[in-house]
């Protein structure tokens, strides 16, 4: 038995050896006290507080396998993907042989973590007494996912030194582990940059602050107040079908602009109920996924002497191109030079509504129902980690509709957005905006530029 058992060591560990090897620059954990605990969930760590606890987390997990092994290529785009691929890496389809070799090598090392072979690191809550001394890797890997079905679980994953690291360091509450349940409260400036997860360091430097701006008059005597936030509650993304995922993110946000002592022409004073529902298709064996998002709205805008009330969605498709080299488009942000990185994104835009009451607006009097469609695309340079411009971003965004029923033959509109983050989080940010052309949610026409104080979380 001991030679059996010293032969498979031998063999999991030359499969690591070439997984280290194909993957160049990432070289693959091999014992899972390298499995990263304290962080934020996500890339630099797969636990998350729960109560008074750390518990291994399913999207951190797969997430965090699937890029220190390298495997986001065709045979694992999605999380269910990833944890296919841990079952039975062979049977996978469009795995290369370095998938397999480096999905042997995650099996071995999420194998050594059930087995419960780092007692003074994670802690296995949930075996009972299961006779496990036969069991192979392929059994292991068959029973994560019951360890990844949620913190409520009787089976989970405990991380000893994530506790044991926060009662070191002292760290109180942090903002950003608000909590409904186990939907994460989040604030930002629109419901699109509630997608954006704070562990997704890229992703959360990229979503919009919630804004404050105070622009005293000293001429004309006038002071002006502008407020934008947007406060959601997101599920994250759960799996709901083959090769795909969904998230449901309800929302309030709040637009208000006053000016005093008297009301300015641009003053607003607006409340949209929201949700925003995201669905996320990546088919294993086809060049092309995509992510559609449906955005429901109420909205209440209050600065006539009646309120103006519009039920809207728009309907968004994103789509991402595999090329034969596995480079993906538009993908992640790709860096140019030593400083920057570029990211965008495109797709197509839908806008459907219906005014329930006009409020004496003459946009709403005009047209009470309302269909326009066309594009949009989202263009983003921020500075890379460790460099002098680690803190700053410009972001551009164009979108431009036609009218399918309504009274503006086309709504083009542009926006740009300087910001500068005043801390390492990235929470609060100082940020130069323009504004220009009439947005399609309630058809606002601006030319504008601002200079406002944001935070997030």
């Amino acid at each position: 038995m001991r030679n059996v058992i010293s032969r498979s060591l031998a063999v999991a560990c030359a499969i690591a050896f070439g997984a280290c090897w194909w993957t160049g620059a990432h070289a693959a954990a091999s014992n899972p006290v390298e499995i990263p605990q304290s962080g934020k969930s996500g890339k630099d760590a797969v636990c998350e507080r729960v109560g008074n606890r750390h518990v291994i987390t399913r999207a951190a997990l797969l997430d965090w396998v699937a890029d220190h092994f390298s495997l986001r290529r065709q045979c694992a785009r999605t999380q269910e993907d990833t944890l296919n691929v841990l079952v039975d890496p062979e049977a996978a389809p469009g795995c290369a042989k370095g998938d397999i070799s480096a999905a042997r090598s995650a099996q071995y090392l999420l194998t050594s973590l059930l087995r419960d072979e780092n007692p003074t690191h994670f802690k296995v809550h949930g075996w009972g007494d299961e006779n496990r001394q036969t069991w192979g890797s392929g059994r292991y890997m068959r029973e994560l996912g019951s360890f990844l079905i949620g913190p409520s679980s009787p089976r989970v994953i405990e991380c000893l030194k994530a506790d044991e690291e926060r009662s070191k360091t002292g760290s109180g509450f942090d903002v950003s582990d608000l909590k409904v349940g186990t939907w994460k409260m989040k604030l930002r400036q629109d419901q699109n940059s509630l997608e954006a997860d704070r562990n997704d360091k890229e992703a959360f430097k990229k979503a919009k602050s919630a804004q404050f701006s105070i622009a005293d008059d000293q001429l004309a005597k006038q002071t002006r107040y502008d407020v934008k936030g947007t406060i959601g509650l997101d599920s994250d993304w759960q799996p709901c079908g083959r090769d795909m995922e969904c998230r449901l993110i309800p929302y309030v946000k709040w637009e208000h602009t006053l000016t005093t002592p008297k009301a300015g022409k641009g003053d607003t004073d607006k409340v949209t109920y929201g949700a925003l529902g995201v669905h996320s298709f990546a088919l294993r064996d086809l060049p092309i996924s995509w992510k559609t998002s449906l955005d429901v709205q109420y909205i209440v805008d209050e600065k006539s002497l009646s309120p103006t009330e519009i039920m809207a969605g728009t309907l968004k498709w994103r789509p991402s191109f595999t090329l034969p080299n596995g480079f993906i488009v538009p993908g992640k942000a790709r860096p140019i030079g030593n400083a920057l990185l570029f990211g965008y994104e495109f797709g197509g835009v839908v806008r459907y509504g219906e005014a329930l009451e006009s409020g004496g607006n003459p946009i709403f009097d005009q047209q009470k129902t309302f269909l326009y469609s066309g594009g949009d695309i989202d263009v983003w340079f921020m500075g890379r980690e460790d460099s002098f411009l680690e803190k700053a971003k410009l972001q551009l965004y164009y979108s431009h509709l036609f009218a399918q029923r309504g009274i503006f033959s086309q709504l083009p509109y542009f926006a740009a957005e300087l910001s500068y983050a005043l801390d390492k989080q990235g929470l609060v940010d100082i940020k130069l905006t323009y504004q220009q052309g009439r947005e399609y949610e309630t058809f606002e026409e601006y030319q504008v530029w601002k200079t406002s104080l944001g935070y997030k979380f």
